[in-house]
């Protein structure tokens, strides 16, 4: 039996992809609520009390449902806690028939550094408002295989198209852990693809 408490002060990161109801996410959110990375890949539409993610002090997202996300920041009557700490936002598994007002959401998250989302829902304008919104944004990954479709991202250096992983508990387990992971991999391409052209920008300007 543990000590009361103890899932509150030891656990800093969750993955929920095998709970099989409303029921059980609410009892683990509600006991682990020093969470600052949650996952939350369940195969089915949860309904959370907005009180249950308010109290968490998150900086890391990746969710199967952005309407978890919408809900809390667009709707709740006392905001977040975690619109003053997330910084990773990772939306590739929101399909795209999920009718949510991305861009209003996107506004409420000041701090982000990191957005991932898939390239059948990562609308271009979308994308761009996110990139002049964010001054501290470090990369915006899209995973896609359809690569053509990546010069319409052009427009900014740290929006990085790239293949989708199929290993994305193991993704999210390697950050977690300090190791390569996409986001690194994509921060990595954003500063080469910098470095290039501060190389370019001093040789047009000594020519």
């Amino acid at each position: 039996m543990k000590a009361v408490g103890f899932f509150a002060s030891t656990v800093k990161a969750l993955s929920l992809h095998l709970v099989t109801s409303d029921a059980k996410v609410i009892r683990i959110l509600a006991a682990c609520t020093g969470v600052q990375a949650l996952a939350i890949w369940c195969p089915f539409t949860l309904v959370l009390p907005p009180p249950l993610l308010n109290q968490l002090p998150l900086r890391r997202v990746s969710m199967i449902r952005l309407i978890l996300v919408t809900t809390t920041v667009l709707h709740a009557t006392l905001k977040p806690l975690w619109l003053s700490t997330l910084t990773h936002l990772d939306l590739s598994f929101v399909p795209s028939q999920d009718d949510i007002p991305l861009a209003d959401m996107l506004r409420q998250l000041p701090h982000l550094t990191n957005i991932a989302q898939d390239i059948l829902t990562a609308q271009s304008s979308v994308v761009a408002a996110a990139c002049a919104s964010y001054p501290n944004l470090r990369v915006f990954v899209i995973f896609g295989n359809d690569l053509e479709k990546s010069p319409r991202y052009s427009f900014d250096l740290r929006v990085v198209v790239v293949a989708p992983t199929f290993a994305h508990s193991q993704e999210w387990d390697a950050a977690l852990l300090g190791l390569p992971d996409f986001w690194t991999r994509a921060e990595s391409v954003v500063d080469e693809r910098k470095a290039r052209a501060v190389v370019q920008s001093h040789y047009s300007f000594q020519t």
